[in-house]
């Protein structure tokens, strides 16, 4: 199976943009959300590497951790969606022994019955 590309994980219209003189159009009725790589610096990780721009599982992997932190330092509030402390495991994946963090995520929204979180009722 091929690796996931930004528009397997993001849609198709998701793009990963690396030049300076790229435009974002955006309006009420279709918004951008940008974020840059470096924003998650502050973490302490590496910068994303070159050729890795176009890997979604980076980037997810950042947001995920990035949301962590938020997590376990949001004292002000609470908020509706959470991602909790990663548990650790060892796996054999591709016939290498890898590290696995396994990350719970919760969203909570007013009770609707729906079986899946709508977005706009978080």
């Amino acid at each position: 199976m091929a690796a996931p590309t930004i528009a397997n994980f993001f849609g198709a219209n998701a793009v990963t943009l690396t030049a300076a003189s790229t435009a974002v159009v955006a309006s009420a009725a279709a918004p951008v959300l940008v974020i840059r790589y470096a924003d998650f610096a502050a973490q302490d990780w590496n910068a994303l590497a070159a050729g890795n721009e176009l890997d979604p599982e980076k980037w997810i992997t950042a947001i995920l951790r990035k949301i962590y932190d938020f997590s376990i330092s949001n004292t002000d509030e609470i908020p509706n969606v959470v991602v909790t402390a990663p548990l650790l495991g060892l796996e054999t994946r591709n016939a290498a022994l890898k590290r696995r963090f396994s990350y719970g995520v919760d969203i909570y929204q007013a009770d609707s019955g729906a079986s899946n979180p709508d977005p706009d009722l978080i």
